[in-house]
């Protein structure tokens, strides 16, 4: 009866249960929607919330989201754990991603979490140029984990795809010279012209009986593609900077250590804005929608400035006779 006078909506006015609970609710009900790879990110998100409790004996609860806990999570992040500010800013995202999930179910009222701020910083795009992915592709490798990962990060780097999506093609998927696929992150489906590289791989492994490629962990990949770039002597030295609350620390190492899956799709798309490709096409083919995340993955390399400079303006005849 108190529910009904006090509540007349219906909507629950506070929940008894903890916030990871809640939590874990939330989580549970994102798998029937949300690729499993999100699933993943939400795991790491509350366990990066549980790790904050247990160090710090600060009690995460649902109805005491406010600026002292942002204060004291930001603090922990950035003192306690070094994290940089790009993974502080998914950890809120997901933080305001969650809340606003309780805030419809009427579990927690407090709109406080709308003004928590993070920034994300854009990163430094490290590709491979198409000089060292052809070394890279016609490389011969000593053992078979090595060539099947380098086979299997080329054909990334030919198609722009998502390690996600590799793993999950079928030979059905692929008809006359194109794959059609349904995209896991964004679950749309997807059509991709294979270019002469990217057959070349397929053409490896047509004895395989029902992959069109073999199978490899995303980790494994990751692992053997930069000893694969340092047999290769990919090993030019490649400045970067992050940030760590807002502190920038430079960083250079050898490029070799700095390869991973999603290197292969930047390299993709940046080699290919570098070739002329049409960045229509560019996009249809990643899947990307919005400029703005689009936009991100591109390099405008040196080389590349200078050649569109000799493109445009050095093409216009001096009439003055001077260079």
């Amino acid at each position: 009866m108190k529910n009904a006078i006090f509540n007349p909506s219906g909507k629950q006015r506070k929940t008894n249960r903890t916030f990871f609970e809640v939590l874990d609710e939330y989580i549970e009900s994102s798998k029937a929607i949300r690729a499993n790879r999100t699933i993943v990110c939400y795991g790491t998100f509350k366990n990066f919330l549980m790790d904050f409790e247990k160090d710090t004996k600060y009690k995460v609860d649902l109805h005491s989201i406010n600026f002292k806990f942002f204060d004291n999570l930001r603090t922990y992040a950035f003192i306690k754990r070094k994290a940089k500010d790009n993974y502080f800013a998914k950890i809120i995202s997901n933080l305001k991603a969650f809340l606003t999930w309780c805030q419809r179910r009427g579990y927690t009222k407090d709109l406080t979490f709308k003004d928590f701020k993070a920034v994300e910083r854009e990163k430094d795009v490290i590709y491979l140029t198409i000089d060292e992915l052809m070394l890279l592709l016609n490389f011969e490798f000593d053992t078979f984990k090595k060539k099947r990962a380098r086979d299997l990060f080329c054909f990334m780097c030919f198609t722009g795809m998502r390690v996600s999506d590799l793993h999950n093609l079928k030979r059905e998927n692929i008809k006359d010279g194109k794959i059609f696929k349904t995209i896991v992150k964004t679950h749309k489906t997807e059509v991709i012209s294979l270019n002469q590289f990217a057959r070349e791989i397929l053409a490896r492994y047509e004895d395989l009986e029902n992959y069109p490629l073999p199978k490899l962990s995303a980790q494994k990949i990751n692992d053997h593609i930069k000893d694969c770039c340092f047999d290769a002597e990919i090993t030019s030295l490649v400045s970067y900077v992050d940030y760590s609350g807002g502190k920038a620390r430079e960083h250079t190492e050898p490029k070799c250590k700095l390869i991973t899956n999603h290197t292969a799709r930047k390299t993709f798309i940046t080699n290919s804005v570098i070739l002329g490709m049409n960045l229509k096409a560019i996009k249809k083919t990643t899947g990307h929608i919005k400029d703005s995340v689009f936009n991100k993955y591109i390099k405008i390399t040196e080389d590349f400035q200078q050649l569109e400079m000799e493109r445009t303006w050095d093409s216009i005849p001096n009439k003055s006779g001077k260079s």
